[in-house]
């Protein structure tokens, strides 16, 4: 989720620029030695994972649910990776690099690289999977959003402009519709994924909107505002704001819909939190602490775990969405974690 509220997240570690130099020297150098950053031909057996990824090292680590230990070695991915997406069903994962403009291809059971970087555009700041697994959609600092075919890797349709200083990406479950966040022009932008075409005006969604979830029947789109500590509900068949602004954590980066659409779970960095929002009155109805800086949240296939990751802290939170209380926190598990998803790996030998 890279976005304005990230850069703005990082700003300490701006200082670092040297360091972050030489680590981006250091990266390209070793990726320029070696097609495949990793080493082992071992495969994960099937099972769920959780998928975490380290801006600091560059790289994605699987986590088994079962056990919530590491597997395998750290996969190797382009500079200061921000967001990830899995495929349906389970067999990629998707990584952008924003500092790099590009987008890495990880075959999840084999724990390898699938081809070369595929360039995107200037400064990735958002990406989902279609549904139906078929296709890729990548939010642009460029202003753009690109559509890729998950089987060639190749991009589909022309570049279609958005707003600008896109935040994030929200998909329809049925696939139909994308909503794309602008934080410079505090809206969102509706997109048909069929005609590719910006299919209505743009949508007032409160002040430097960033990230943007749908509701399971399509009919409200809730986004993010950091700057003013806020949820902006809307409903989608209007585009009317809906009630007042939630009030939530302190800087919101990151939210999920639940399946029945009842719970809204928003990720608050800078108050080491996660908001519950009951949808049916738009109140908060818990907090629930995390580690430090929260960045990025995912659910389980089932949805009876959360798992948040921590920025500041390293860790992963673990969320039982029932109890609405943090059950477990995992050891230090990579630095500066910024995105996370869940998927299964099956078994493909039979």
């Amino acid at each position: 989720m890279p976005s304005l509220t990230r850069r703005a997240a990082s700003a300490p570690y701006l200082t670092r620029a040297a360091t972050r130099l030489a680590v981006a020297i250091i990266a390209a150098a070793v990726s320029a030695c070696s097609p495949d950053h990793t080493p082992s031909s071992e495969l994960s057996p099937p099972g769920q994972y959780i998928y975490v990824v380290n801006a600091r090292t560059s790289d994605v680590q699987m986590i088994d649910t079962a056990t919530m230990a590491p597997v395998g070695a750290p996969i190797g991915v382009g500079a200061f990776p921000s967001d990830i997406a899995i495929s349906p069903d389970g067999s990629r994962a998707y990584v952008l690099s924003p500092s790099d403009d590009n987008l890495t291809v990880i075959e999840t059971r084999s724990h390898r690289r699938i081809g070369q970087p595929i360039p995107v555009g200037h400064y990735p700041a958002g990406i989902v999977v279609s549904p139906d697994g078929q296709r890729l959609y990548v939010i642009s600092g460029s202003h753009d959003l690109r559509a890729y075919d998950t089987g060639t890797l190749q991009m589909v349709g022309g570049v279609l402009r958005t707003g600008d200083a896109p935040g994030g990406l929200g998909i329809t479950a049925d696939g139909a519709r994308l909503y794309a966040t602008s934080q410079y022009q505090d809206d969102v932008r509706v997109i048909d994924t069929r005609s590719w075409k910006v299919i209505s005006d743009a949508i007032p969604a409160g002040k430097t909107p960033t990230q943007v979830a749908l509701s399971p029947d399509g009919a409200r789109a809730y986004l993010t505002n950091p700057f003013t500590d806020v949820v902006t509900v809307i409903d989608t068949d209007t585009t009317e704001q809906v009630g007042e602004p939630i009030e939530v954590g302190h800087y919101p980066c990151a939210l999920a819909v639940s399946p029945d659409g009842q719970h809204v779970f928003v990720a608050n960095q800078n108050s080491a939190d996660v908001s519950v929002i009951d949808t049916r009155t738009l109140h908060v109805i818990a907090e629930i602490k995390t580690g430090a800086a929260p960045s990025s949240i995912a659910a389980a296939p089932d949805w009876r775990r959360l798992y948040v990751a921590n920025m500041y802290s390293g860790t992963v939170s673990v969320i039982d969405t029932d109890a609405l209380r943090t059950v477990a926190t995992t050891p230090v598990i990579g630095d500066n974690p910024r995105g996370i998803a869940v998927g299964a790996v099956r078994d493909t030998s039979r």
